[in-house]
């Protein structure tokens, strides 16, 4: 009786997993485990306020190509073709934080099909699943898919660099592969610059296993990729003092590149104490990070000490991006100039992910088990936590601006934002992320847009609100919390008086009316 029921209890596992496989057959089992993998991804991405980093987007891709590129002149050429792309892709759609994101969504979508692809190729639908789930799971892959910024659209290329080389490995490729890869190498860097560190350690993690043809062809596409790659790197390398920021700032290096740039918990460069952040608790969740990087890293050495000798192409491809990258960049900034961020590992990520599954497959029975849920369940809260309103940098609540504005103002209303100490801590911000809530507006202290001079929106000299009359019967306000400015001061001097005060986390929007 109980051979019965276990043999039943067999047959039944083993139906599920072939039907599981029938459905997942080829390449459309990657795009559908992609599909699935990009709505992770996509949920709640309209939540999070926007943070200062996307409002540089949205500030510049909203000027033309020549006075963008004159701004690449002296700053940000690194980002230059990415800027391009979101010029022309917001041409088409519009400037909200939604479709500034969606590029970076898609782009998540891609490199999870990607890793789906290659881990069909290297061992069947266990590895298809196992690859696409860790990358999709990341908390560096969801929170990058949350960023107007070019970092997910790097791991894109890095991962779809991968599965190309995996094709050659398994040789499958075609006479267009060298020109696709050479072209995912050059996409990668020219996303960001510190993408070449993977894609080199891919080269050396993957020239070994490969047949002296197809060694050839890698080194020369490899190269050729390179040199297309130069005039930018040049470039990039003359304006290294648009970092130079990180060296004012004490900070975790260890942190950073074993923690928090794959269990990403916070955007904020140090975890912000309870008390100074009300609206997400940094502190717990870098410890949370901390607790799975640590059980990912007991996962990945238990999967290279079973693997050793049997998995090892698979081991040194994903282990030579992550040794280049996270060694050079530590390295770097503890003899030079510190350089290393979390998020400038991102494309690296797509190696990570393969690592971590290639562990997890190997382990066995409840360990596995245990292993698969501890890291389940702190993604998914790390994920979640990464969704809140104010989940990037609180203070910077430029949605909380927008979405009073948006609801509160009529047609015609008048708005001033009083000036902050420099364009990083300007109001004027929410105007570049949300120009359809403010268009209905005027705007008392800008009639036209300014000249693209820097990365951030810069406030305007201040008006003379005197000597615009007649002034709109309802003048808006927007000041730090707890800060006055020179336009309340001309608004109180003229009469006027508050009608309605909202506060949010880090500004208030104020209504001033015409006394009677």
């Amino acid at each position: 009786m109980t051979e019965n029921v276990e043999y039943r209890a067999r047959s039944a596992a083993a139906d599920w997993r072939e039907a599981f496989a029938v459905k997942l057959p080829g390449w459309r089992g990657d795009f559908a485990v992609g599909i699935v993998g990009m709505l992770v991804c996509f949920a709640g991405v309209w939540i999070p306020s926007p943070w200062i980093d996307e409002a540089a987007t949205a500030h510049i891709i909203s000027y033309s190509v020549p006075e963008m590129t004159e701004l690449w002149q002296t700053i940000d050429a690194n980002f230059a073709p990415y800027y391009l792309f979101m010029h022309y892709w917001t041409a088409l759609t519009g400037i909200s934080p939604f479709w500034l994101r969606l590029p970076s969504v898609i782009a998540a979508g891609v490199g999870i099909t990607a890793l789906a692809s290659a881990g069909r190729l290297l061992g069947g639908l266990r590895y298809q699943i196992a690859y696409a789930a860790c990358f999709a799971l990341l908390p560096r892959t969801t929170a990058m898919a949350l960023e107007a910024r070019p970092y997910e659209m790097s791991a894109m290329f890095t991962a779809l660099a991968l599965l190309l080389v995996v094709r050659q490995f398994k040789q499958l490729d075609s006479r267009r592969n060298p020109y696709l890869l050479a072209a995912t190498m050059v996409g990668a860097v020219s996303m960001h610059l510190f993408s070449a560190l993977p894609i080199i350690g891919l080269v050396l993690g993957a020239i070994a296993w490969l047949a002296p043809r197809q060694r050839l062809r890698l080194l020369i596409t490899s190269f050729a990729a390179g040199l297309m790659c130069t005039p930018l790197a040049i470039i990039a390398h003359s304006q290294q003092v648009q970092v130079s920021w990180l060296a004012q700032i004490k900070y975790n290096i260890a942190d950073q590149a074993l923690v928090d740039s794959w269990f990403t918990s916070r955007w904020n460069i140090n975890p912000v104490s309870s008390d100074r952040s009300p609206y997400l608790h940094e502190v717990p969740l870098h410890w949370l990070a901390l607790m799975l990087a640590l059980v990912s890293l007991a996962v990945i050495v238990a999967g290279v000490v079973a693997a050793r000798r049997r998995n090892r192409v698979q081991l040194s491809i994903a282990c030579g991006p992550l040794v280049i990258s996270v060694g050079v960049l530590w390295i770097a900034s503890l003899i030079g100039q510190p350089i290393l961020l979390s998020r400038y590992l991102t494309s690296a990520s797509p190696f990570f992910a393969m690592l971590l599954a290639e562990g997890l497959l190997w382990l066995k029975g409840r360990w596995q088990t245990a292993a698969i849920a501890v890291l389940l369940v702190g993604a998914v809260t790390l994920i979640v936590a990464q969704r809140q309103p104010y989940a990037k940098v609180w203070k910077e609540d430029f949605g909380f601006i927008a979405s009073t504005i948006s609801a509160q103002a009529s047609d015609g209303d008048g708005f001033v934002m009083e000036p902050g100490t420099d364009p990083h801590n300007s109001a004027r911000n929410a105007v570049a992320l949300f120009p359809g809530s403010f268009e209905p507006l005027i705007d008392l202290a800008q009639a036209e847009p300014t000249p693209l001079t820097g990365v951030f929106t810069p406030d305007p000299p201040v008006a003379d609100l005197a000597s615009l009359a007649p002034l709109p019967a309802r003048i808006w306000v927007v000041n730090r919390n707890e800060e006055g400015g020179p336009y309340e001061e001309q608004l109180s001097a003229l009469g006027w008086s508050i009608q309605d005060s909202l506060l949010g986390p880090g500004h208030t929007v104020t209504l001033w009316t015409k006394g009677s």
